[in-house]
């Protein structure tokens, strides 16, 4: 069976027990996040790794990991996203993976602070390594907006490698990456919208507008009324009595339980990316088959529990990820909501 063939029935066996609500899943996971190390060079106040909460070991992937999840799932994958918690450059051997992956014919996203583009030659490395979409984590137009939630991070450097690696893709005629700078719509940069539209517009790539997760610091008011935006366009969540609540309503199935699947730095595999301490682990891909993870005791039942009372799983009691849509807007057109995933 060729490649393609096996891509597409896997893909109906996703859908059909997503559809159908089975507890178990007759395809495999078709993308996955893939966690290159949970170490972060920057301290942003809502993330679990920027305020020091992450209790498991820090550590790096190494590529007999990427190996063994490209021999158990290759044929099936459709997309690696190689981000989970911490910064995916500060794994030296990130583009050499991303090639890896390129040549088993899987799409390839990587999500970044901007630390990969610190450097001239790492932009040279990226750009052959046929990486298929690259995100950019650009919360502020100027230094002063953007240092007070991307903490440890070096505005112009993160600019004039924004610079320069669109001109050398342009230089050498590439088709990929496609560059997409996302912006996460807080209090503190709202002013900066207009700022950072031009900058997208003045170097043609795309920008995306998306709105902030408090829920890792707490949905109260002094959090709330610190990081949300007055304009409710922008945020996922309104204020009540008690502090805030999410804006949307409870999806009725969660995607990810049926197509995706996490697997951290040591090759640990969770249920998605919500779980940043490792409180449920479903398996460890250098010991168990993807198979006996995807359709195992603790996956079933996970989906069951969920299918019948999710509430009952603390991960997903409270969840913005999987309960509520995300706020996702495209910036170049006027701001029309392209995404509610």
């Amino acid at each position: 069976m060729n490649r393609f063939l096996a891509k597409r029935i896997n893909e109906y066996l996703l859908h059909f027990s997503y559809k159908h609500r089975l507890p178990v899943s007759f395809g495999l996971p078709n993308q996955i996040f893939i966690e290159p190390t949970n170490i972060c060079n920057a301290s942003c106040p809502l993330c679990p790794v920027g305020l020091h909460e992450l209790s498991r070991q820090q550590g790096r992937m190494k590529m007999e990991t990427l190996d063994r999840i490209l021999q158990e799932m290759g044929g099936r994958l459709e997309t690696i996203y190689f981000w989970n918690y911490g910064e995916p450059f500060l794994h030296r051997d990130l583009l050499p993976m991303i090639s890896k992956v390129h040549r088993q014919g899987i799409r390839t996203i990587v999500s970044t602070n901007g630390t990969g583009l610190y450097v001239k030659e790492n932009i040279q490395a990226l750009l052959t390594s046929r990486l298929d979409v690259l995100i950019i984590s650009l919360d502020g137009a100027s230094p002063e907006t953007f240092n007070q939630y991307r903490v440890g991070m070096d505005f112009d450097r993160v600019i004039h490698g924004l610079e320069f690696l669109v001109s050398e893709k342009s230089r050498l005629q590439l088709s990929s990456p496609d560059i997409e700078v996302q912006f996460l719509v807080m209090k503190q940069n709202y002013a900066e919208i207009s700022k950072v539209r031009d900058l997208a517009v003045r170097l043609g790539i795309r920008l995306t507008l998306k709105s902030v997760n408090i829920e890792y610091v707490g949905l109260n008011s002094e959090t709330g009324d610190a990081y949300l935006p007055d304009d409710e366009t922008y945020s996922r969540y309104q204020k009540s009595a008690s502090g805030y609540k999410p804006r949307f309503s409870r999806e009725p199935v969660c995607f990810q339980l049926w197509h995706s699947m996490v697997i951290n730095w040591d090759g640990t595999v969770v249920p998605c990316c919500k779980d940043y301490n490792s409180s449920i682990i479903i398996g460890n891909i250098l010991t168990d088959s993807v198979y006996s993870i995807w359709n195992g005791k603790k996956m079933r039942r996970l989906r069951q529990a969920f299918l019948t009372s999710p509430d009952s799983i603390p991960l997903c009691a409270d969840c913005v990820l999987t309960d509520f849509s995300l706020v996702k807007v495209d910036a170049t057109e006027n701001d029309k909501v392209i995404s509610n995933d």
